[in-house]
């Protein structure tokens, strides 16, 4: 045995060959809900609305090696509807579904519904471009194989600065309630993958706190103490 491999249904197709999304019968026409900003390349930025495994593939075909950046805060399986408020024609507020965060098959459905996305992802990234994988505690582990898969170990493999993984980034926060019977879950999980060994990095300072640099700044580190919006 050569390593170790997380499998999920449909990863495989019966000729033992691993499935692959196909963007060109993927890809649909885009619904734009609004353009803005000053043109890159030509291009306004774009706020579209749809499925993003279509959207992704769509995008393939303008865009393929050419993104710097993706921020990611995909659902995190737990198991309920979530709404948005919004006001009738009569002035009422009425709560209107936005997206259900539950799979109906379990751990294998929320695989098979992630890995595609993050393999279209991949391909949209530029050389120097990185991923940052917005994710709870419940699928961080599952969610690093999946990208350890698709991107490389990095810095966690054999090969220091090879593509693949750069961090984990803790974001920590006071906001929500706690068990008694375990340590209170404070943290989400920023997972940052690089496309290549090339990448950008302008690392955020923060004030030193050692007498040493007393009054100096330094690097931020993986771990992120920020409150919440509505904290």
């Amino acid at each position: 045995m050569r390593g170790v491999e997380l499998l999920w249904p449909g990863k495989y197709a019966p000729d033992g060959r691993r499935r692959q999304p196909d963007p060109a019968a993927l890809a649909r026409p885009l619904h734009i809900v609004a353009a803005a900003g000053d043109p890159v390349g030509g291009r306004l930025g774009r706020l579209v609305l749809g499925d993003n495994l279509a959207v992704l593939s769509t995008w393939l075909g303008e865009l393929r090696g050419e993104v710097d950046l993706v921020y990611i805060d995909p659902p995190f399986d737990i198991g309920t509807t979530h709404t948005i408020r919004r006001t009738s024609g009569a002035g009422e507020a009425v709560a209107q579904t936005a997206f259900h965060d539950a799979w109906d098959d379990g751990e294998g459905g929320y695989l098979a519904f992630m890995a595609p996305r993050l393999e279209l992802l991949r391909d949209l990234l530029a050389d120097q471009g990185s991923l940052l994988l917005h994710c709870g505690h419940r699928w961080e582990p599952a969610l690093a194989l999946v990208c350890d898969e698709l991107f490389g170990r990095g810095d966690r493999g054999r090969r220091p600065h090879a593509a693949g993984f750069r961090n984990a980034v803790r974001w920590t926060y006071g906001l929500g309630g706690s068990s008694a019977r375990c340590y209170p879950k404070k943290h989400d999980t920023i997972l940052w993958y690089t496309r290549s060994a090339r990448w950008h990095f302008e690392p955020p300072r923060t004030p030193a706190r050692s007498q040493r640099m007393r009054g100096e700044s330094k690097k931020q580190p993986d771990v992120w103490d920020l409150p919440a919006i509505n904290n």
